[in-house]
This record gives structure tokens, C-alpha cells and sequence, in this order.
């Protein structure tokens, strides 16, 4: 739901020049302000030399700083997209300001970027996260006519990283006698939030990374986009000393009421409770580091969901190639003394002229030898569960790979169009199970994805696509 927030606001270098405006927050478009006067330089754009903001080189200033409601309010890479006049029988003039990272509101000071290293710990929350804690354990007890609805202390979560330590808290609450025209009623709450404590004073920004880093984990771990609906910043480690930052960001909706259904939670690849949680949420880390942008480009075809199919299966096929690349680097195509060996006998039949052509001529697997060699990296049992046949489904890869990177006619692809649109999601199926195995997760829990959980779908429609060509 979108709130207006009323406001008094200025740049940083100017604070005597104070204009009115309104802050709007909580839309899907992200935080804006509209203000009633002007703080930039009209009709400034990217790339030229003037500047839009006083002391500031380019047309985004760092900050804008105001107040609302009582509250402290720091705008965070701020733009004017337009400024309008409006005639009448006195001129006055608005413009609008966006912003690149979003709001700060609250907290015990202005902040000069999101750059600035004055931060010790953000908090998150997350869709699924409460679920997947399972931390969540309140319990009805019926008893001579009484009804007991207990909420218990749960102990947290914490896994220690290199530069963070991540921690898993259970919050609780309760409301009770609330009056209705023909009941009464109370409520017990329990919630889960993520705490990211850094190590030293950090820069907002700086959070983003380990934050949206465990925001993929549950993604992958549910099988379901989670997305991150609030987020604080504190500057003291220590919760109660010096108030939250409340960051709204475009990319943070509103809080969900969605429900977790039966089978949302039979579908999860695993749960905290299933796993040694601090060694787990080490290797996603270490996963996140090594993969880098390829994991988000897995991690985008849970997010992008009506995105359309050519482009997740070539996503699919491509992260195959760049995953292999990291977790096997070792992989040839043929025995480096054969390759030498080769290599050097035509080094010496061509002429000295025509041998840079050698350098066309290296030991990299092919494509389907890599499409292979991450099928036997998960527990086999679950793969062969998921796809059959590895070599017919590596060949329909490398296929599709070709034809939509040489953007190949419909008609001149071979692979049989009932599995050509299964294709897609049974590879991205395998790279979530190559990415559990790489998490240490077990092989009952693999198998059991594939056979009942998250992953049967994929495999199912696929292996019923495919089997009259096998």
C-alpha cells in the first residue's frame, strides 16, 4: 500500500534552501518525491558537463536530506527525472526526484551516501523465511475447557561467515481482546527475521550483497521467488542502542498475507531444520562468490517467471556451460599428452605462416561432454530419477543451445516439440540439484526432491515428452 509522507527537504551543501514536498512510499515503482519547488538545475542530463546539485559533479547527488513526520529522512542517489512550471497569476515551479537506492527513514542522523561505512547490522525479512526456519512451532492444548495456545522460546540460527555473521531470530507477539460486534477475539504472532552483523562499520550498500545472496538461497531452497519485504539498518551491533533506519527500496513489496499451503511445504528442497544450517549457508556463500553474475542468472528464472521460454531455455543451457566451467575446471577433451602430442605434430606439418591457426585448436570439452560430466556431480540416483537417458537429454541440450544462439528456424530444430517445451525446466531441475550436492545436501534429500518434491513435476512431463524417442 502506498503512504505519503509530507516533508521539509534540502540538499546537504544548502541546508537554508528548504523546499515542501511529498515522499511516497510502498510502490511497486519504488520511493519518490514530489516536491513543491525545485532543488535541482532544470533540463541537466547524463553526460553532460553541468551539474544539476550544488558541489556535486554529474546529475545525481548522493544524498538529499528532509524531515516527515518526526522522522529523520535521507534520499539516497537522487535524480530529477522532470521539473514542470506552472503558469497562473503567480508562476511556480515542481519537480519530481527518484532515486537509485532508495530511502532511509528514522534513525538518529542524516546519512551522506550509500557509501557511507557507518553501518553494523541490517535486518530482513523474508517470504518463506519463518516457514523455513522452523522455528515456528505454536501448539493449541485443549484442556477441562480451557484452550492453550503456547508460542515457545526458539533458539536462533547462526552460521559465521568470513566478513558477516548470519543469524536466524524467531520474534513473538500477542494481542488479545479485541471486541467484535459478536466475538472476541486474540492473536499470537510468531515471526522470523535474518540478521546480517558485519565484522566492521559497513556502507548500506555494502549489505545488499550478503542480503540478497541469502534471499537466492531460499529462493532455491523453496522453489518458490521469496521476496525481501523489509529491511533496517542499525549502526550499533547491539539491538536497542540507537534507532532502526527503515530502507525502502523499489524492489521491496509491501508484506504479503500469502499462505503457506500443504503442499508449498512438501515441495521445499529442504528445510533449516533438515540440514546443518551453518555449514550450508557457508557454501552458498562460497557458491555465490564462485558463480557470481551465473547464479543470478539461475536464480533469475525463478523471478522472471512469464518471461518468455526461449529465453529460459538458452538461460538454462548457458549457466550449464558457465557452472561446469567453475565446479569442474579441470575437465579436457582428451588426454592433455594426447593433446600435446597432437598439437605439436600439426605445429610441424603446417608452414610457419599458417600455424596461428593452432591457436583455434585447444583441449575445452564440448558442449554435451559438459552437459555429462554436471550430470554425474549430484547423487545418481536422483539424476537418473530426473532424467533418463543423460546422453539423449545432454544431446537436446547442446541442440537447443545451437539453435537459439544461431537463431536457427523452428523448423530446422531436431529435437521433437513435446520435448523441446520440457526441456527448460528439467535442465534447470539438474542445476538445482547439482547445486545441492555442492551444498553438502544429502542424497536422501536429493532423491526425495526429484521423486515427490519440487523437482518431480519437471521430471515427470519431461520423461513422459521424451520416452517414445528414447
Amino acid at each position: 500500500m502506498t503512504e505519503l509522507l509530507k516533508g521539509i527537504w534540502w540538499h546537504p551543501t544548502d541546508r537554508d534552501h528548504q523546499v515542501s514536498g511529498n515522499l511516497s512510499i510502498g510502490s511497486a515503482d519504488g520511493p519518490s518525491l514530489e516536491l513543491i519547488g525545485a532543488l535541482a538545475k532544470e533540463g541537466i542530463t547524463d553526460g553532460g558537463d553541468e551539474t544539476a546539485w550544488p558541489d556535486t559533479p554529474g546529475w545525481v547527488t548522493p544524498a538529499l536530506h528532509g524531515t516527515s513526520q518526526g522522522n529523520l529522512v535521507t534520499i539516497l542517489g537522487a535524480y530529477s527525472p522532470g521539473t514542470r512550471r506552472i503558469m497562473g497569476n503567480a508562476d511556480s515551479v515542481e519537480q519530481d526526484i527518484s532515486t537509485t537506492y532508495g530511502v532511509l527513514i528514522g534513525g538518529d542522523r542524516h546519512i551522506g551516501s550509500v557509501d557511507d561505512p557507518v553501518f553494523r547490522m541490517l535486518e530482513v525479512e523474508l517470504d518463506y523465511l519463518t516457514f523455513w526456519s522452523g522455528m515456528s512451532q505454536m501448539t493449541p492444548e485443549h484442556d477441562n475447557g480451557q484452550i492453550v495456545l503456547k508460542s515457545t522460546h526458539a533458539e536462533p540460527l547462526v552460521a559465521d561467515l568470513k566478513d558477516w555473521k548470519i543469524i536466524i531470530e524467531k520474534l513473538r507477539g500477542s494481542s488479545g481482546g479485541r471486541k467484535r460486534l459478536g466475538s472476541t477475539e486474540g492473536h499470537i504472532t510468531e515471526r522470523c527475521v535474518l540478521r546480517i552483523y558485519s565484522r566492521k562499520e559497513c556502507s548500506a550498500k555494502e549489505f545488499l550483497e550478503p542480503a540478497r545472496a541469502f534471499q537466492n538461497l531460499l529462493t532455491h531452497a523453496i522453489r518458490k521467488p521469496s521476496s525481501i519485504r523489509s529491511m533496517k539498518l542499525y549502526e550499533n551491533e547491539e539491538l536497542g542502542h540507537g534507532l532502526a533506519y527503515e530502507w525502502h527500496r523499489e524492489e521491496i513489496p509491501p508484506p504479503s498475507d500469502g499462505l503457506v499451503d500443504a503442499r508449498l511445504a512438501r515441495n521445499a528442497l529442504f528445510t533449516a531444520r533438515k540440514i546443518d544450517f551453518p555449514t550450508v549457508v557457508q557454501n552458498w556463500y562460497s557458491i555465490a562468490a564462485q558463480l557470481g553474475l551465473t547464479l543470478d542468472v539461475l536464480m533469475g528464472l525463478d523471478y522472471s517467471e512469464h518471461s518468455y521460454y526461449e529465453n529460459k531455455m538458452l538461460n538454462a543451457a548457458t549457466v550449464i556451460e558457465a557452472v561446469h566451467r567453475e565446479f569442474l575446471p579441470d575437465s579436457v577433451a582428451r588426454d592433455p599428452e594426447l593433446y600435446k602430442t597432437l598439437k605439436e605434430q600439426m605445429k610441424q606439418a603446417l608452414a610457419k605462416e599458417h600455424r596461428g591457426i593452432l591457436s583455434v585448436f585447444r583441449n575445452d570439452p564440448g558442449y554435451k561432454q559438459r552437459c555429462t560430466e554436471l550430470a554425474a556431480f549430484p547423487d545418481q540416483i536422483a539424476v537418473e530419477s530426473l532424467l533418463g537417458d543423460v546422453k539423449k537429454w545432454s544431446q537436446w541440450t547442446g541442440n537447443a543451445r545451437n539453435d537459439l544462439a544461431h537463431l536457427n528456424p523452428e523448423e530446422a530444430r531436431n529435437i521433437p516439440d513435446e520435448v523441446w517445451y520440457r526441456l527448460a525446466s528439467v535442465t534447470t531441475a539438474l542445476l538445482h540439484l547439482v547445486l545441492m550436492e555442492r551444498l553438502e545436501i544429502s542424497a536422501e534429500l536429493q532423491r526425495k526432491a526429484v521423486e515427490e518434491g519440487a523437482l518431480w513435476f519437471a521430471s515427470h512431463s519431461y520423461k513422459e515428452a521424451s520416452k517414445e524417442y528414447l
